[in-house]
């Protein structure tokens, strides 16, 4: 069986939703007067990882999501 490629479009549809979840993460931290090395502590991650997590700047695991939800 062929690999289906995704479409562009459906991955920019993917990435613009990360980017919304992430910013509502990040409001979510905010509102409650949060910091990262805070919400890294209450998610079980360490504050790099949350960072990175938060900036988008790493993968977003099932795993990791689930301990930050």
């Amino acid at each position: 069986m062929a690999k289906t490629i995704p479409r562009r479009d459906t991955l920019q549809g993917e990435r613009l939703s990360v980017r919304k979840l992430l910013h509502r993460l990040r409001e979510h931290r905010l509102r409650r007067n949060w910091t990262q090395a805070e919400m890294a502590r209450r998610a079980g991650m360490s504050r790099p990882a949350y960072q990175n997590f938060e900036g988008g700047y790493s993968n977003i695991t099932l795993t990791n999501l689930m301990c930050i939800l």
